[in-house]
């Protein structure tokens, strides 16, 4: 058998020796944890301490010999994740006995026991807790009702209707069923920002966000009054940056993907509905369709009449059982329009208000660091935040292949100095692409920042507008954050100068800092001049 060359040998003799067992194992990932090809049948190789510290994981494809064991368990000695220090210990357990005799074989020279023992508790527990993290999937629409509800959405698509209606121009609903009596739509995507229908459950609800929102000056205080919101939402995704421009009306056509869900301040938000509200969207959906084509054309930004119409609306059957036919009104609310108006708030035109213009900083990032602007797949993501030297937790909506990521892989020692600084300026508060120029050429840019809660902008990247490379990652990096609700990451890898370099591996991933995707508008700085004077 392969035995470690006398070199390593000796390198990892010098490590002190604790008098703690520690417990590994390799087990399949859960199929159902498992991306569409993204990892094929892979293992998850895990060595942790009885301080239940994972001091190194990775995932190997399932193919992989017995050697992974030993590679991953050398990691765990020498470069352990989270805040252990490297340290060999005295004696192993494992619950498989190839595995048993094989890492005797392979650590013969280290002075470590290889212990047998049919459960393995701590390994247990942390796989436990890890695909309990990780199932917790918002459930397909029932699908009784999952196919009406699309055509309901579909036919408000068509309809466009914030082509000519701004989101403080109300509509009621009035339902008479179940617990939704009455709901008041706010239409968004007059701005080309975002389309959709917001359904608050009440009035007061409505009132209070936007009246909240005029004082709001700090991300954490927007996110905060946005999860406050008491409303059903139907999202439409873009799937292509460009196909705004040339709208066809056709969900299919026009690469747009209908996106339901609900928010509540107790509950925050969630990416599906319940039967229940299932039925109650489509009834009001159906509503409002037949609504805007008899009266739409009566309804613009600078004309807003009181409206009103009454329709029988049957319900979607449900397994078979005979449908029931109910009596909704849908009607305008000019009088509160003019009110939400003259309050001077516009719910698309959210920023993030700066008192100065900061400077812009680019001391954050070491020189040759690789960075890359790209996505962690969400079964990677619940490792590191178990793993990671640093985590920074967010309000992520899991939805999509994964969460958009921007990566900076240095040296170790330059990964903890990033994690420090960081860590000083209060963490990451967002980061996001800022236009600019230089004066000499007229050439554009595209300006990567990092913005920590203590207001400092930090520099990570410039991008040429005519990067045809940089162009296709950042559509899809939009794409992806707007499926998780604004919401990306900032990861540190180590293993800038090695043979990992561009191609990190898990164990080489340090630090992961959930942050919110901040726009143009957020930043509110204008087209910057790439000029000596505004770096420091």
């Amino acid at each position: 058998m392969t035995v470690l060359n006398p070199a390593t040998v000796r390198r990892l003799n010098k490590l002190q020796q604790t008098t703690d067992v520690w417990e590994g194992d390799r087990r399949p990932l859960p199929g159902s944890l498992l991306g569409a090809g993204e990892l094929g049948t892979s293992d998850w190789v895990v060595w942790a301490d009885p301080t239940h510290v994972v001091r190194a994981m990775d995932l190997v494809p399932a193919a992989n010999g017995l050697e992974a064991l030993v590679r991953t368990l050398i990691m765990a000695m020498e470069s352990p994740q989270g805040p252990a220090q490297p340290a060999r210990p005295c004696a192993v357990l494992v619950c498989d006995r190839e595995i048993q005799f094989y890492l005797r074989g392979a650590l013969q020279d280290l002075n470590i026991q290889v212990n047998y023992a049919p459960k393995l508790p701590l390994i247990d527990d942390i796989c436990q807790e890890l695909q309990t993290m990780m199932s917790v999937a918002p459930p397909p629409l029932p699908s009784s009702y999952g196919e009406p509800l699309l055509r309901a959405a579909a036919t408000v698509w068509s309809d466009a209707p914030w082509t000519q209606l701004a989101d403080h121009q109300i509509l009621e609903i009035s339902l008479d069923h179940g617990d939704l009596r009455t709901l008041y739509v706010s239409i968004m995507g007059l701005l080309e920002a975002e389309y959709g229908l917001l359904f608050y459950r009440t009035e007061a609800s409505l009132r209070q966000f936007r009246q909240q929102m005029m004082t709001a000056v700090s991300p954490d205080e927007i996110e905060a009054i946005f999860l406050h919101q008491d409303c059903l939402f139907l999202n439409f995704d873009v799937e292509d940056a460009s196909s705004s421009e040339t709208l066809t009306g056709n969900l299919e056509q026009d690469g747009f993907e209908p996106i339901f869900g609900s928010i509540h301040p107790l509950e925050g938000m969630r990416a599906f509905l319940d039967e229940e509200e299932v039925l109650s969207l489509t009834v009001a959906l159906d509503a409002f369709h037949r609504f805007w084509q008899r009266h739409g054309h009566k309804l613009e930004p600078d004309q807003f009449p009181e409206v009103s119409g009454r329709y029988k609306i049957r319900s979607p059957q449900i397994d078979g059982a005979e449908s029931i036919s109910y009596s909704v009104r849908v009607k305008t609310r000019p009088q509160l329009a003019s009110e939400l108006w003259a309050s001077g708030f516009s719910a698309e035109e959210i920023t993030d208000s700066l008192s100065e213009s900061p400077i812009l900083r680019q001391d954050l990032i070491p020189e040759k660091a690789f960075f890359s602007l790209g996505m962690i797949p969400w079964e990677i993501v619940e490792i590191l935040r178990l793993s990671a030297l640093h985590y920074q937790p967010g309000k992520v909506t899991v939805a999509g292949d994964g969460l958009p990521m921007m990566m900076v892989q240095t040296s170790r020692p330059k990964a903890k100095a990033m994690i420090k600084t960081l860590k000083a300026g209060g963490g990451i508060a967002g980061l996001g692409f800022n236009p600019g120029e230089s004066p000499f050429d007229n050439q554009g840019f595209d300006l990567g920042l990092i913005k920590t809660a203590d207001q400092q902008l930090q520099l990570f990247g410039e991008y040429s507008n005519g990067d045809p490379v940089h162009q296709r990652a950042k559509r899809k990096w939009n794409q992806r954050c707007k499926k998780t609700k604004g919401w990306c990451g900032f990861v540190i890898a180590q293993g800038g100068t090695g043979k990992s370099r561009g191609q990190p591996t898990l164990n080489d991933l340090v630090a992961l800092f959930e942050v919110r995707f901040l726009s143009t508008k957020d930043f509110d700085l204008g087209t910057l001049q790439l000029m000596p004077q505004i770096l420091s």
